[in-house]
């Protein structure tokens, strides 16, 4: 009976959204029970009492012109624009404003909407600024032209932080959401100029009442109520409402710490790298696509191979950084390149052991430490293996290389961050504890198989002859002439940069 008393409302615009969700609300007590089990007492209470406010249902009324009789342009209305949320519900309403005569606003509801929500109030409060956005939008499509501005206000310092944001990584839920927001806002407001999304006080937001338990009546929904007329800041010019914007904000530790709970912690930061944007250009191209000089490199070709040609070319660095203070390797990385300097680094140690392979078995003897003999039984005596597992020897020798100079240019505390291994420092990640991936994440259900997840990586610092040589292997074979992060992605897939290594990338770039 009580669902089907509800089902009989019927408010498509959602004038009285905030009685209806306080029945939502009291309607969450019922889950669980059969259509026809009899209520508890005190449930039976506060349905009696929610029924006899039925019968002012038919007194309550709505203004169906918002346009005040002085109004000086009646073709031009300003969008004032709410959202909330709270633990539990989320919800978000939208006033028509016309200036009038007097130079004050009018304020009129429009539309409402509100959800029931059940992630952190954080998220609600995204969620909240997301329907309000949606909603603005369709009120925008719907009336076109006579919208002429549009201002949006939550009250939550945390997703309009996220909204703003344009640097740090976003988990996908909320990722997914801000995207959302500001295409739909931008859509609505593209004139505008700054982001017009600004931050309320909680209690001069009305959108309040739809998101906490209250006893609100249907009477107190009338057309002379606070809720249809909008608050008194509701009326003002936009310099007189007491708002603050992005840049003004202010943020406290705590929320600081939630913000930064949905966001990807990044490493590879470093305490300079706010002015790298500053320093460096951002260009999506190449000195390959745009025939710009290149300031960090001296690019020697064999011949001239066409653009995006997949030949390793042959390059000299002309940063002093990366040359000083170098162990000499028996191949040169820099001269020959990455993929043909471990070719034939491969070809070395193929030939010493072979040679040391040689000698034990003259003496026929078993010798278990042979690992050319180690190596055949790894690889059932395929040539294609057994080529395969040198080539991660030449890399493991460029690594041993590079960290022997890790131990004279890093501090002892430093290294005692990462771990030891037959020569090598390494990295263990921590995807399990700073970045795990939980289907809190996630919208839909994926099955991660695309994606090379390393946990333990080598570690080498930016300005390294072995990651300048990488870098360029992959910016010119690889992922030819791609964006920084889809380089850096696949830098991460083999070895742990320090230093900036961003800035190495974006010099290749060039």
């Amino acid at each position: 009976m009580v669902i089907s008393m509800l089902a009989q409302l019927f408010d498509p615009l959602g004038i009285w959204e905030p009685y209806k969700q306080q029945l939502k609300m009291d309607a969450q007590a019922l889950n669980g029970l059969d259509w026809d089990v009899a209520l508890e007492e005190e449930l039976q209470n506060l349905w009696k009492r929610r029924f006899q406010e039925f019968a002012d249902i038919p007194k309550m009324t709505a203004k169906r012109c918002i346009i005040p009789e002085d109004a000086v342009n009646p073709n031009r209305m300003r969008l004032i624009c709410v959202s909330d949320a709270a633990a539990k519900a989320g919800g978000c309403a939208i006033y028509g404003s016309f200036l009038k005569t007097d130079n004050t606003y009018s304020c009129t509801l429009l539309i409402a909407k509100s959800r029931r929500m059940k992630d952190s109030v954080p998220r609600n409060e995204l969620e909240g600024v997301r329907l309000m956005a949606e909603t603005a939008h369709d009120v925008k499509l719907s009336l076109g032209d006579m919208v002429d501005e549009v201002h949006f206000f939550t009250d939550s310092t945390i997703a309009m932080s996220w909204c703003h944001n344009l640097n740090k990584k976003l988990r996908l839920f909320v990722f997914n959401r801000v995207v959302q927001v500001r295409k739909l806002i931008e859509e609505v407001s593209p004139n505008q100029g700054e982001f017009p999304l600004y931050h309320i006080d909680g209690k001069h937001n009305i959108a309040d009442i739809l998101t906490k338990p209250n006893s609100i009546t249907p009477l107190d929904l009338g057309p002379d109520s606070t809720w249809q007329n909008g608050l008194p800041w509701m009326k003002s010019p936009l310099s007189y409402m007491p708002i603050t914007r992005y840049t003004d904000i202010s943020v406290s530790r705590e929320d600081e710490n939630l913000i930064d709970a949905e966001c990807f912690p990044d490493p590879y930061f470093t305490a300079n790298i706010h002015t790298l944007d500053k320093e460096v250009s951002s260009s999506t191209y190449c000195h390959e696509c745009r025939a710009d000089p290149c300031n960090c490199l001296s690019v020697v070709q064999q011949g001239e191979p066409p653009s995006g040609s997949r030949r390793e070319m042959k390059i000299q660095p002309s940063h002093k950084s990366i040359k000083d203070d170098q162990h000499k390797s028996l191949v040169d990385i820099i001269k020959y390149g990455y993929l043909k300097s471990l070719k034939i680094m491969a070809k070395v140690i193929w030939f010493c052991e072979i040679l040391l392979h040689r000698r034990h078995l003259s003496t026929e003897q078993e010798n278990s430490s042979c690992k050319m003999c180690n190596m055949k039984k790894q690889a059932d005596g395929i040539d294609t293996e057994i080529a395969t597992l040198f080539i991660s020897e030449a890399k493991n020798y460029y690594f041993r290389l590079e960290s022997q100079r890790l131990q004279r240019v890093l501090p002892k505390k430093k290294l005692e961050s990462f771990y030891l291994k037959e020569g090598i420092y390494y990295q263990a990640g921590r995807l399990s504890e700073e970045t795990p991936i939980t289907f809190n994440d996630l919208d839909f259900n994926v099955f991660f198989d695309n994606y090379l997840i390393r946990s333990v990586l080598p570690v080498v610092q930016a300005d390294s002859e072995l990651y300048f040589a990488f870098v360029f292997h992959i910016h010119s074979n690889i992922r030819i002439h791609a964006g920084v992060e889809t380089t850096l992605k696949e830098v991460l897939t083999t070895m742990f940069v320090l230093k900036n290594p961003r800035r190495v990338i974006q010099e290749v770039r060039k």
